[in-house]
């Protein structure tokens, strides 16, 4: 959906049931609610090369906390994940 407004982003995502993973640190907790979306994982390391994101996305998915995903918003860096729910926010190394 490159190029897609965030809302129009958000909505699609509401309707397939589907956690939005974006480098747009402007999707964020701020701008839509917790819990009223599936959720959001924000890829926002100082190192935007492709390469290095999707390392970063895959130590997170094989971390075990991937679990926390589901209605929560995650910030993801090349060595820690930030996760935001609705009653708390936690920082865990990757």
């Amino acid at each position: 959906m490159m190029g897609a407004e965030d809302i129009g982003v958000m909505k699609y995502a509401k309707e397939k049931n589907r956690i939005v993973v974006t480098t747009e640190t402007g999707i964020n907790h701020k701008k839509f609610k917790i819990c009223t979306h599936p959720g959001i994982i924000v890829l926002c390391g100082k190192h935007r090369h492709e390469d290095i994101q999707a390392e970063t996305f895959k130590k997170f998915m094989l971390s075990g906390y991937r679990k926390m995903a589901n209605h929560a918003v995650i910030f993801l860096s090349e060595r820690q994940a930030r996760i935001k729910t609705l009653t708390a926010e936690e920082i865990v190394p990757l």
